[in-house]
């Protein structure tokens, strides 16, 4: 959260925030406007959680709140009960140790998943590859076949975008978009 320290108690102000989108930036910024008496003053502020390094800004817990096409994706890539539940209604957890991202998701208080990130480290499982990397502030993984000429599978995109975490998950040429607001 971005702060202002220009305040003074003593003094009687009028103030708003006024939200500026921009369209091709993952971020969003605010307007400041203090008046008191006649004089106004105008701050603009970053916003620090959307332009924040995406490996700071999505650590805490997550719930989702919409999608675009997901049961669509469910049914597409023949997902379990339990995974459709935990997109549904889980909570996303992220944590930040040891240079690591830890991320897991809970649903009705246990945790069902646990994955580790180590950034631009390939992890080879069975006849695919596949890679965790930060580009253009998300948070990528990215899965390929090495035997097909590196052919992407599937793709995981993470970022922050006004303050709400966006999941874009793309397998098999079908693509679904989650929403989440922090807890």
């Amino acid at each position: 959260m971005s702060v202002v320290s220009a305040f003074d108690e003593n003094i009687d102000y009028d103030s708003s925030f006024e939200v500026v989108e921009d369209e091709h930036l993952k971020s969003e910024s605010f307007q400041f406007v203090i008046t008191k008496g006649g004089e106004t003053n105008t701050i603009n502020i970053e916003s620090a959680e959307d332009s924040a390094p995406i490996l700071t800004s999505i650590v805490g817990k997550w719930k989702p709140i919409s999608s675009d096409n997901l049961e669509d994706y469910f049914k597409r890539n023949n997902m379990t009960e339990l995974n459709e539940l935990a997109w549904q209604h889980g909570i996303v957890c992220y944590e930040l140790k040891g240079g690591l991202l830890h991320v897991h998701t809970e649903l009705l208080n246990k945790k069902l998943s646990a994955s580790v990130f180590k950034l631009n480290d390939k992890v080879n499982s069975g006849n695919n590859s596949v890679v965790s990397l930060v580009e253009n502030n998300s948070l990528n993984t990215v899965c390929t076949n090495p035997s097909e000429d590196g052919k992407e599978l599937w793709k995981v995109e993470r970022f922050i975008k006004n303050g709400k975490l966006v999941i874009i998950n793309q397998h098999g040429g079908f693509k679904c978009e989650r929403t989440y607001q922090r807890v």
